[in-house]
C-alpha cells in the first residue's frame, strides 16, 4: 500500500510502472508504424483542408454573407488554408521523398533553409488563427451575455 502511494494514485486505479511501460511501449510501436504513413495521410488531409477553407471564404465573402463574424471566420478559414498549404511541401520533402531516416538530401542547405522558413511561417499563421479563434469567442461571448437579454 506504501509503495503503491508512492508510485502514485489516480481514483480507484493504479498506476505502477509496469503498466506505464506497457503503455509506453505499445505507444512507440504505434508510432514506428504510423510514421511510414504519415507524408501520404498529411498531405491527402491538407489537400481536403485547402479545398474545403477555400469554399468557406468563397461563401463567407459573398456580398450577402458579410457580417463582422463572417468576416473573422473568413480569416480564420486562409489561416488555416495557409498552415495547411505550407505543412504539403513540408510533409512531401521529410517524410514522403526522403523519408523518415536521415539522408543527405534531407540535410542539405536548401532543406535546413526551408524548414527554417516553415517553422517561422508556420508559427504566424498558427498564431493568427488562434486570435481569431480568441476573437470569435469574445464577440460569442458578447453577443450571448449583452445582446440577447
Amino acid at each position: 500500500m506504501v509503495a503503491d502511494d508512492a508510485i502514485g494514485r489516480h481514483g480507484n486505479v493504479n498506476v505502477t510502472m509496469a503498466s506505464s511501460v506497457v503503455w509506453y511501449d505499445q505507444l512507440e510501436l504505434f508510432f514506428y508504424w504510423y510514421r511510414e504513413f504519415h507524408g501520404h495521410v498529411a498531405v491527402a488531409v491538407c489537400f481536403l483542408g485547402i479545398v474545403a477553407n477555400s469554399a468557406n471564404i468563397v461563401v463567407l465573402t459573398r456580398p450577402s454573407m458579410r457580417s463582422p463574424i463572417n468576416h473573422i471566420l473568413s480569416g480564420l478559414a486562409v489561416s488555416d488554408g495557409l498552415t495547411m498549404a505550407a505543412y504539403v511541401p513540408f510533409a512531401m520533402l521529410f517524410y514522403v521523398l526522403y523519408g523518415v531516416e536521415l539522408s543527405v538530401q534531407r540535410n542539405r542547405w536548401s532543406a535546413a533553409r526551408f524548414l527554417l522558413f516553415y517553422a517561422r511561417f508556420s508559427v504566424v499563421v498558427h498564431t493568427a488563427s488562434i486570435l481569431l479563434t480568441v476573437v470569435l469567442a469574445t464577440f460569442r461571448y458578447v453577443i450571448i451575455r449583452y445582446v440577447t437579454l
